[in-house]
């Protein structure tokens, strides 16, 4: 079976979606020794991709355009591509910007969360929000199958896009390690110490500052009463990208201010994923405060890497995390900051936690996740070779 991608999201800097579709096609060439994966960017593919990329059955086809014609990548080029290469089965993975086209081949197309969508006020324009759901309607009719990432998800696909549930197939993400290899402890007092971090006391949120939607006001509500009730040295650690336009980060930054805390914030920016691991493993606790995810990978790392969770109530995270985090009100900072200082005083639930996270995480594999969305490919083709 010959599958191909659109893989313009793996030609920038690391996010969520590039990390699903890296992990997928690494499991998919595990899995079946006969498949071919076919990788067709309109840019070169960003070298941070490699580990996961560098195998025989994998096909890279970069066109390297010129970035006018960047914007016509979809509906120009990739159909051609798909002609070209005799592709079985195209997977679209992501519910991506730029115009719906028609490929020549079945179709499947991954919707991570329907989230701009349920989230109100994350829209900038009334033609933004409209340009949005119109794509999404139009992807799941041309798509024979969609693959999301959690029951949640596929609720909302079914009920907001009108489609019957038959269509939407569920599949969970990893929770392997976020980074593979061992890390020395020379190396971890080097990262450590490069972020600042180095013996300090903190807790860790992984959402970033990138997006609205990540809710930064409630977590910085939430620290400051949380660090007056503490005699603890206590820092709060963002890692992940940092949202520099549209006045967003200084209004951040003014927030700390008010709060008096902006001493008391580390921002990393965005992150490799050693440093990553290193950063989480060393957390007192990881707080997921954002409104709404699909799925949410900072819960199911931070039971990865041993760290006890507190986290948004709402979305996806309740069907993730189950009783292995302290769920919250995310409107609720006097609620996160009594669940914070119950944790940070009681070492004996925070063993708990941990241990129940341990658990949890062996529901999920990225192996599970490919295996899944193989069928998904043989349903819609008819055949795995």
């Amino acid at each position: 079976m010959r599958i191909g991608f659109d893989a313009r999201v793996l030609t920038g800097e690391k996010c969520g979606t590039a990390n699903y579709l890296c992990r997928l096609v690494q499991q998919l060439v595990k899995l079946r020794p006969h498949i071919e994966v076919f990788l067709f960017a309109p840019e070169k593919i960003c070298v941070d991709y490699e580990p996961f990329l560098n195998h025989p059955q994998v096909h890279r086809v970069v066109l390297e355009l010129k970035k006018s014609r960047r914007k016509h990548w979809p509906a120009w080029y990739i159909p051609k591509l798909l002609k070209q290469n005799r592709i079985d089965v195209f997977h679209q993975p992501f519910n991506a910007d730029g115009p719906v086209f028609l490929p020549p081949c079945p179709t499947v197309v991954t919707i991570l969360d329907l989230i701009p969508w349920v989230v109100k006020g994350l829209f900038t324009s009334r033609f933004k929000e409209l340009r949005y759901k119109v794509r999404n309607l139009l992807w799941t009719r041309i798509a024979r199958k969609v693959v999301t990432i959690s029951e949640c998800s596929k609720k909302d696909i079914v009920r907001l896009c009108h489609i019957s549930d038959k269509q939407v197939m569920a599949a969970h993400l990893g929770a392997d390690d976020i980074y593979e290899g061992p890390i020395t402890p020379e190396e971890e007092r080097e990262i450590l110490d490069k972020y600042h971090l180095l013996d300090k006391r903190y807790v860790v949120n992984m959402s970033g500052l990138n997006q609205k939607r990540r809710h930064p006001d409630f977590i910085l509500e939430g620290f400051a009463q949380f660090r007056r009730h503490v005699a603890a040295d206590v820092y709060l650690v963002f890692t992940g990208s940092i949202m520099k336009y549209e006045g967003f980060y200084e209004r951040v930054l003014r927030k700390m201010d008010m709060l008096g805390i902006r001493g008391r914030v580390i921002m990393t920016g965005f992150i490799p994923d050693k440093a990553l691991k290193v950063i989480l493993s060393h957390a007192e606790i990881s707080v997921v405060t954002s409104l709404y995810e699909g799925f949410c990978l900072p819960v199911t790392e931070s039971f990865a890497c041993g760290v006890p969770v507190i986290a948004n109530g709402r979305g996806s995270i309740p069907e993730i995390a189950q009783d292995a985090a302290v769920l919250i009100d995310p409107y609720d900072p006097d609620g996160l900051s009594e669940a914070l200082r119950k944790l940070w005083d009681d070492p004996e639930q925070r063993r708990a936690l941990i241990e129940k996270g341990y658990e949890r995480n062996k529901s999920f594999s990225w192996e599970k996740m490919a295996m899944e969305t193989l069928a998904v490919y043989q349903s819609v083709v008819g055949k795995i070779t």
